[in-house]
């Protein structure tokens, strides 16, 4: 079972000092990502999900008609990062993310958006504070896309038994979190 307890969006729950968990869904946690996302698609969300993720992803999950889970989509493109310079584009775009979390409560969205993921969850985030935000980003690429885009996906690969970066407690002194495997 998956357990993460994570209280606030811009601390890591394993963390001293405040970050982003930019690694808490990779390398040696994917497996339980993979888990976690069963039980919130399939299970806690179904039907209440809006995915803000790759153009792709959408097709396949239609394609293999793997979207009852779905609400709705947020499709992105493979060069909307390119695209963010582009004010006027920028302002609609923005402002069709912000309307879309407006027309739901109590919804999750899973964001997978490479670098401008963190920002689209801001801005839904500001939009509509009674829904979930989360950014998976590239964990989510062999559950919706069925394509395997990181070396921690496949499971021999020391990248997918690397936990990184370490993470430190204070328990009267600063150490190393040993995680058992």
């Amino acid at each position: 079972m998956w357990d993460l307890r994570v209280r606030s969006p811009f601390f890591c729950p394993f963390c001293l000092f405040p970050r982003t968990c930019r690694t808490l869904w990779v390398n040696h946690n994917y497996n339980a990502t993979r888990e976690l996302l069963g039980d919130l698609t399939q299970r806690i969300y179904y039907g209440k999900t809006v995915l803000v993720v790759n153009e792709e992803s959408i097709a396949h999950l239609k394609a293999e008609g793997r979207d009852g889970f779905v609400a709705d989509y947020i499709a992105l493109k493979d060069n909307d990062v390119a695209r963010w310079d582009n004010d006027t584009w920028r302002g609609e775009f923005v402002q069709h993310v912000q309307d879309t979390a407006r027309r739901y409560d109590g919804h999750l969205f899973i964001v997978s958006g490479g670098p401008i993921g963190k920002v689209l969850v801001n801005k839904l985030w500001e939009a509509n504070c009674r829904n979930k935000y989360i950014d998976f980003g590239s964990a989510v690429d062999p559950l919706f896309r069925n394509k395997v885009t990181r070396a921690y996906h496949q499971a021999g690969h020391h990248h997918a038994q690397q936990v990184d970066p370490p993470y430190y407690v204070y328990d009267g002194k600063m150490r190393e979190l040993e995680i058992d495997t």
